[in-house]
């Protein structure tokens, strides 16, 4: 019976030893991450990135955004991503053969109009039904792909 009870003594111990090792770890992370954060935040504090995003010279950068069956809030999701201050901005809603009206929700809300548009198929992917732009100046950056269902990857693959 005394060499359970020292077993397990050691084996609370080591525990114990462990745990405060790991605290300290932890601390020290946190440490180190607030002065990192620090460093940096004094380094960046003469940049004012709000220029930097309305700038024409800003590189161009495009926001994929896959939906299923999300009538409910597609119009909600999109007008969020539209809201982005950032000049070059392109918006690519990706209809993944949606079951519900969320294709038609999108076409009435943004006044969309399906245009001609050549699909570059090196990324293999399903059928796509048709693309959508805004007939409204103010929905300009938004594009909205219509495809056959094949999943988000898939959806993914076709709005690169």
């Amino acid at each position: 019976m005394n060499w359970v009870g020292l077993i397990i003594d050691i084996i609370g111990s080591c525990l114990l030893l462990y745990s405060v090792i790991l605290l300290f770890t932890y601390i020290g992370i946190g440490l180190f991450s607030i002065v990192s954060v620090k460093e940096y935040l004094d380094k960046n504090s003469f940049a004012d990135y709000r220029v930097l995003a309305v700038s024409p010279e800003a590189p161009t950068m495009s926001i994929l955004a896959p939906a299923y069956n999300e009538a409910t809030t597609i119009v909600e999701n999109v007008r969020s991503l539209l809201s982005i201050h950032y000049n070059n901005l392109e918006v690519i809603i990706i209809n993944d053969g949606s079951k519900d009206d969320s294709l038609q929700k999108l076409i009435e809300h943004y006044n969309l109009r399906k245009i001609d548009f050549f699909v570059n198929e090196q990324i293999p992917a399903k059928k796509v039904r048709g693309v959508y732009k805004s007939t409204n100046p103010v929905y300009k950056k938004l594009v909205v792909i219509d495809k056959e269902n094949g999943g988000k990857a898939d959806a993914l693959n076709v709005g690169i």
